[in-house]
């Protein structure tokens, strides 16, 4: 039990999507490979690397910075998910370790199950913002649960259990 209440649904996604990680990797190992290329040319083999080389301390301070910025864009990609739980209280999102969203029960007006193009409703995947359509928290996939909350304001949020969440929010929004 969390502080929200018994958990009555709970559903965990990562992006796993083949061309996503086969784009990470035409981005990444390019840049990997020429300042992995570059050390062992100018440090190992004593013959500078490039027209205008940078000097022995420049190449490693840049190669150690640019292998940590692909290695936490890679992790990110690996740790990054979508935790959507549905408690006696309220709806709560969690892009996880970023950011948590807390829907509490009693300010949801409706919810449905929908389908969605994340493309073309909210320009991709991830946390996302479309100007008619509202907040989208998704990983994969084209299906989620669309609620709105009594307010007005608009949240989607992406499962490949939509059916399943739908009805296990509107069956904790009906409990006396």
């Amino acid at each position: 039990m969390n502080t929200y209440g018994d958990v009555r649904f709970r559903e965990e996604q990562k992006f796993r999507q083949p061309w996503l990680w086969l784009l990470m990797s035409m981005s990444v190992l390019p840049v990997v490979l020429v300042f992995g290329i570059g050390l062992v040319m100018q440090l190992g083999f004593d013959r500078p690397f490039g027209s205008k080389p940078m000097s022995d301390a420049g190449l490693v301070i840049s190669a150690i910075a640019c292998f940590a910025i692909c290695g936490a864009l890679t992790a990110g990609f690996l740790f990054i998910g979508l935790v959507t739980e549905v408690t006696d209280e309220a709806v709560l999102i969690k892009f996880s370790p970023l950011l948590q969203k807390t829907l509490p029960l009693n300010e949801i007006a409706s919810c449905e199950a929908s389908d969605y193009s994340p493309l073309k409703d909210f320009g991709g995947w991830g946390v996302r913002y479309g100007f008619s359509k509202g907040w989208a928290y998704n990983v994969s996939g084209s299906s989620g649960v669309q609620i709105v909350t009594s307010a007005g304001k608009k949240v989607l949020i992406g499962s490949r259990r939509a059916g399943e969440l739908a009805e296990a929010i509107n069956a904790a929004c009906r409990r006396p």
